[in-house]
């Protein structure tokens, strides 16, 4: 039974991990980039996106280099929704993370020639100050240098602070049921004194 529970708890520690996984990629080769997520949650966000045209989150958007128009640091809230901090007051600035925001033309409609500028959230994460900054930065300036020809930008999570350590809590429980056998103790066997 305690070999069963810990190989439960490990098992839970690993789905946990595998759940609040995410993978956002930014890849441009000869002229054409296609921005792509792995997200267990995307269909979450899709579907939350779908009724507003100036957001878009699906699997992959593909689109020609010069589509994309521009890179920027923007602050995200709790559901990893733009939030403008220009309206805001200081302390409430502080309670929201950071992320990137791209701003590219896509058609209006599926098969049109109209292109309107649409925003895309990179990743709908908050990766920190440091981190938004350098990769806004980085994209912005492979916009700006028109005659580069590859880039390639990647913001990934595979584990999770719980999952982790779940699968230690596991692991250590399924150690001591090697070594120990039990969880508790048996109560001793008394003789009864005729």
């Amino acid at each position: 039974m305690w070999v069963i529970l810990s190989l439960g708890i490990v098992y839970l520690g690993f789905s946990h991990c595998r759940s609040y996984s995410y993978d956002y990629s930014l890849t441009c080769t000869d002229g054409q980039c296609l921005w792509s997520a792995s997200d267990n949650n995307i269909l979450q966000y899709s579907t939350k996106y779908n009724n507003d045209p100036d957001n878009i989150r699906v699997n992959t958007i593909s689109f020609p280099k010069y589509d994309l128009l521009e890179s920027e640091l923007v602050r995200v809230d709790s559901n990893g929704d733009f939030a403008d901090s220009t309206k805001m007051r200081s302390d409430k600035k502080q309670k929201f993370g950071y992320s990137i925001r791209l701003r590219v033309r896509q058609p209006a409609e599926p098969n049109s020639r109209l292109k309107v500028e649409k925003h895309i959230m990179f990743l709908p994460y908050d990766i920190g100050r440091r981190s938004a900054r350098s990769g806004s930065k980085s994209i912005q300036d492979f916009i700006d240098a028109g005659d580069s020809t590859t880039f390639k930008f990647n913001k990934s999570k595979n584990i999770t602070f719980l999952g982790v350590l779940s699968i230690l809590a596991g692991c250590v429980s399924l150690l001591s049921a090697i070594i120990f056998g039990r969880w508790s103790e048996q109560p001793r066997r008394t003789k009864k004194s005729s």
